[in-house]
């Protein structure tokens, strides 16, 4: 595994980045995804890839992924608006729940 990565074992997850690692617990994360950090990504870019892979996890049910990422259901609808408005977020899919 290169560095700046996540790694995800049965029961907790670890993000190594350049000299630090953080463990997480497994929950803290969407299962069967691999979200990279890269360096050079920004906060904002890697915030909207946690949500939209979460969504996408729980088949675009708001508050189960509001709860799964630890945010208001307002601040996920306020988020899904601007990653709409900024052509992040297809239509279709989020009506489709892919």
């Amino acid at each position: 595994m290169t560095p700046d990565q996540v790694s995800a074992s049965s029961s907790a997850s670890t993000i190594h980045s350049s000299g630090f690692s953080i463990e997480v617990e497994r929950g803290d994360l969407p299962q069967n995804r691999d979200l990279q950090i890269r360096a050079g990504i920004t906060v904002e870019a890697m915030e909207r890839s946690l949500i939209l892979e979460t969504l996408k996890s729980t088949r675009w049910n708001r508050t189960e992924a509001a709860k799964m990422l630890g945010i208001s259901i307002r601040t996920l609808r306020n988020k899904l608006h601007d990653y709409r408005g900024a052509g992040f977020i297809d239509q279709g899919l989020e009506e489709a729940g892919e």
